[in-house]
């Protein structure tokens, strides 16, 4: 009768550690898929004049940060500030002499969010507080800094548009 407990109780222990085995694996697969997966990130070159994808993971307001998936070449994650426009920002303020647009900084935000889709191309100018600054367009060719400032979300900053390129966009105003 010792014995017959003995080896139920062995089998009950081959269960259990064929179980806790199981486990450790689909965790220890799990931990390498996910590694895998961050070994895909693409690197792009985001000097100025560059053109580079950007995978939208996050926009944070009207003209940016728009948090790209793709690192630069310093491992960087991609943060793309769109070139020559200005939205409200978070405290309702924007830093431009000539006037605010009427948006506010959330609804600005939903804007480009939907103008922006999943994936922009962007084309960098220069780097702006840690950001590219830069130009950019929808995978079927939409023009997102001039749409955002066509839609009234942003407005256009000539300081940062100094060859006129986002002039046509302001509604109203064509040459």
């Amino acid at each position: 009768m010792a014995q017959t407990s003995a080896g139920a109780w062995l089998r009950r222990l081959d269960r259990h550690l064929l179980v806790i085995g199981a486990v450790i694996l689909m965790a220890v697969a799990f931990i390498a898929v996910s590694m895998l997966g961050r070994l895909g990130i693409q690197t792009v070159d985001t000097s100025a004049g560059r053109s580079f994808p950007c995978t939208v993971v996050k926009v944070m307001d009207g003209d940016g940060p728009v948090i790209c998936d793709e690192e630069d070449q310093e491992g960087r994650q991609v943060q793309v500030r769109l070139r020559g426009i200005e939205a409200r920002d978070g405290d309702g303020n924007c830093r431009i002499a000539e006037g605010c647009p009427d948006m506010s900084w959330t609804e600005a935000r939903e804007v480009l969010i939907r103008i922006a889709g999943a994936r922009m191309n962007c084309v960098s100018r220069d780097s702006y507080r840690g950001r590219v600054d830069s130009f950019c367009s929808t995978l079927s060719g939409v023009d997102v800094n001039c749409e955002m400032v066509r839609m009234g979300a942003a407005v256009r900053w000539p300081e940062f548009d100094p060859e006129g390129r986002l002039r046509n966009c302001i509604p109203g105003q064509r040459s």
